[in-house]
């Protein structure tokens, strides 16, 4: 059986206390126990009761008769509350019976303590990512995972990816960071920390598709799918860099229309206000720039490239003091924000540090060279070690010592090893090639 989780349990899914036309007629019999043996013979009886739906169980499995199965498990559960053999039993029942959304609830039941736990949730996450399409909940089932084993690899894998395929890029950041640290990450997780800012898996429109389909009002999966085709066609050059596009056949045209019409629809969302800063910041249109920084919301406080539009600002206004602060409280949310430090590196020449301007320029030029490296891959997944050595060697370079040191043992493991690409993804959630994003 191939099972996974969900967050929200649905509304017809039947619970422990729903088999009564089983139970009633012992419930007499149960009062007479508990008041002629006490308590010992109470947990006794109980432990009978569990045995008894169990071989109920397993002989419904033997002749595929589906519904008893899960009747029979469902009532086990009543009996054995604190196990998570009755709820996986009735989670393979409905599956059996082509009912994976009540599968996917009996799965929300099992208890975190029980040892079958996590391996249970995790089938519940793919099932909720793929075929139920209700992704938001399979996130928050993996924070739950997590809470149970925060060393979970495929917990971190899979919220890496969501993040990544949504645009959260904060929390893409922050999730792949959170898995290298616990030591459980795949080589990925450095592409996805390091290019945050820029990178844009090429399968965003396919995966979001069915999940925007299913909630047609969700901003994540309506923006995701706006940027992904501008990425999928090749125009985030053209549209964010005001270049003269082939549009003969009226895609680019068609593409920056709906564009701009989600972001009418959805002002305040930090993906689209990005990249239409890009674009400002591109032309040099500093009063563009104060419009949109005005539409920022709190949770742009969090993001590096906010603060980085903002030293901008400060720049062209000969504002030297504020750009400085505000570009080197972008570095500090993300030290691998190699625009900031060009930046930088032309604010210290002007106040005429040249050694300082040159090391900041030189840093940032070798951010800009590792990502013209990483988008000329096929695959995130499978990035060729001479470039993950980049990858280390930039990370020291920006000061995360701990990082680059963690990479340099991968590496080693992977150099010698050659181990699998790691567990796979849910249906319709490969990898493939990243598509290059503005900035």
């Amino acid at each position: 059986m191939n099972l996974v989780p969900e967050h929200a349990a649905p509304t017809n899914v039947p619970r422990a206390g729903d088999c009564s036309r089983v139970l009633s007629w012992r419930r007499l019999f149960l009062l007479g126990i508990v008041s002629a043996v006490g308590l010992g013979g109470w947990w006794g009886w109980k432990l009978g009761r569990a045995a008894f739906f169990r071989q109920a169980c397993l002989a419904a499995k033997a002749a595929e008769d589906w519904p008893s199965m899960e009747e029979q498990a469902v009532c086990w559960s009543q009996v054995a509350p604190g196990s998570a053999a009755p709820f996986v039993y009735a989670a393979e029942a409905a599956l059996a019976a082509d009912a994976m959304d009540r599968a996917a609830g009996y799965l929300d039941q099992v208890p975190d303590h029980d040892p079958a736990a996590v391996a249970a949730l995790l089938e519940r996450v793919d099932m909720l990512f793929a075929d139920l399409a209700e992704p938001l909940d399979a996130a928050a089932t993996c924070q739950r995972i997590l809470t149970i084993d925060s060393g979970c690899g495929p917990a971190h894998q899979r919220l890496t990816f969501f993040y990544a395929v949504t645009l959260q890029r904060s929390q893409l950041a922050a999730q792949a960071r959170q898995a290298i640290e616990r030591g459980c990450e795949l080589p990925e997780a450095y592409v996805y920390l390091i290019g945050a800012d820029w990178i844009t898996l090429s399968n965003i429109v396919p995966v979001n598709q069915p999940w925007r389909a299913k909630h047609p009002d969700e901003e994540l999966f309506c923006v995701a799918i706006a940027r992904g085709e501008v990425a999928a066609r090749g125009l985030e050059f053209s549209l964010a860099f005001e270049q003269a596009p082939d549009d003969r056949d009226g895609t680019a045209s068609a593409t920056a229309r709906q564009l701009q019409t989600t972001f009418d629809r959805f002002p305040k969302n930090l993906e689209l206000l990005a990249f239409f800063l890009e674009e400002a910041i591109t032309v040099g249109d500093p009063n563009r720039v104060i419009d949109l920084l005005a539409l920022v919301p709190a949770a742009g406080q969090q993001d590096n490239r906010f603060w980085r539009y903002k030293g901008w600002l400060h720049a062209t206004r000969g504002e030297q003091s504020e750009a400085h602060e505000a570009l080197t409280q972008a570095v500090a949310l993300n030290p691998f924000d190699f625009a900031a430090r060009h930046y930088l590196a032309d604010l210290a020449r002007k106040r005429g540090d040249v050694q300082q301007a040159e090391q900041l320029a030189r840093l940032a030029e070798q951010g800009r060279r590792l990502r013209r490296t990483i988008l000329q891959q096929p695959e995130v997944r499978a990035m060729p070690l001479p470039v993950m050595r980049q990858i280390a060697d930039y990370a020291e370079a920006c000061g995360q010592p701990e990082i680059a040191d963690r990479l340099t043992v991968r590496i080693e493991q992977l150099r010698v090893s050659q181990p699998a690409a790691g567990p796979p993804l849910p249906p319709g959630m490969t990898r493939q090639k990243p598509a290059e994003k503005s900035g």
